[in-house]
This record gives C-alpha cells, sequence and structure tokens, in this order.
C-alpha cells in the first residue's frame, strides 16, 4: 500500500522556516499502531490524517509519540492539501475529528501555507508493518 504524504510548511512563504505538519491522505483508516509508526517515522511535531468523505473530511492529529485532540497548524497544513493538490473546489473545507467537534478552514486572502514540491512523497507502509 502506498499512501500520499506532503510535509507542509504553515505560516511561512520561505523555506526551511514556519511550521511544518506532515500531512496523509488515506482512503480508510489504518490500525492505530500503523499511523503512530508514520508519525514518528516523520518527526514532526504533528502529522495529520485525512479521509475525504461527501460533505467533509475525516481528521486525525498524531505526534511522534501520541495522538491529540487538537492540532491549528496540522488542520491549515491538511486544508492547504486539499485546496492545492485535491482540487479542493471552494474556498472553505468541514473536518470532522474523533471528538465529533467539526472544524471549517475559510480563507478569505489565500491559504496560509507553502508545500515545497521536493517534500512531497509517497511513503509506504510495508516497511512499518
Amino acid at each position: 500500500m502506498t499512501i500520499p504524504y506532503f510535509q507542509v510548511l504553515d505560516f511561512t512563504r520561505r523555506y526551511f522556516t514556519g511550521n511544518p505538519a506532515g500531512v496523509c491522505l488515506l482512503s480508510e483508516w489504518l490500525p492505530d499502531t500503523q499511523m503512530q509508526a508514520i508519525a514518528a517515522e516523520n518527526n514532526l511535531s504533528e502529522t495529520a490524517f485525512i479521509i475525504e468523505r461527501e460533505q467533509y473530511f475525516d481528521l486525525r492529529w498524531l505526534t511522534p509519540r501520541v495522538e491529540v485532540d487538537l492540532c491549528g497548524h496540522a488542520t491549515l497544513a491538511a486544508a492547504h492539501i486539499i485546496f492545492h493538490h485535491l482540487g479542493g473546489a471552494s474556498d472553505a473545507v468541514s473536518f470532522q475529528s474523533l471528538s465529533k467537534t467539526m472544524a471549517s478552514v475559510h480563507f478569505t486572502s489565500g491559504p496560509p501555507a507553502m508545500t515545497r514540491a521536493n517534500c512531497a512523497k509517497k511513503m509506504s507502509t510495508q516497511s512499518l508493518m
């Protein structure tokens, strides 16, 4: 299985600055231990895992050690990927987390992030099993 993975630099327009977050695009939830292994391998403060649904995206955030209830910059990173790599057609996106709270991200002046083309990579879970 190959998982599309992106590293997004939030709150910056320059490389090697800002607040990096990983974003993994899933078609279904992986076992918690496997997602935790991916987050640990990424070794960023947070990695967002998203699944596209009809009206929203499911979203979970994991640090290299634990799952967390909320992460703002990883949510913005996920929205950036939706708009720029999944062809998001509007200027707003809604997320549903495990805690059943909805978060909507609406950009009035453009997304506050950049994705380094050379940071986008596909991650194989074969090596994590």
